[in-house]
């Protein structure tokens, strides 16, 4: 890209070389294409800035993600390890009604951070 506006500037002075150009035409053409040149390097600049915000939403997202997933096998993990416990200490018929509302807990916790 450069090197087009370097070769603008050559042909430019080429034509002032040649008389064909006076000395204001060829100041208003050099401030045109600086201009020109800073407009494209900005807009540039914007959107390889907009595409590095993207990447970056996304990579949050997906970290996001896989965040509330371990959350969630984790609390899914803590209600099988209180059933197991509620059984070797309260017995079969009370752990089952407690785990029961265990893993509705777990199931509503899962709806929520998914």
């Amino acid at each position: 890209m450069k090197d087009q506006f370097r070769r603008d500037l050559e042909a430019l002075d080429q034509l002032k070389g040649a008389g064909k150009l006076d000395e204001a035409a060829v100041r208003e053409a050099r401030k045109k294409i600086a201009v020109d040149e800073a407009n494209i390097l900005r807009d540039l600049g914007l959107a390889l800035d907009k595409a590095h915000k993207e990447e970056e939403a996304q990579l949050r997202q997906d970290l996001d993600k896989k965040h509330a997933e371990e959350q969630v096998a984790f609390r899914q993990g803590q209600v099988d390890a209180h059933a197991r416990l509620r059984r070797e200490l309260l017995g079969a018929q009370e752990a089952a009604e407690e785990q029961e509302l265990d893993r509705k807990a777990a199931e509503k916790f899962a709806a929520v951070k998914r």
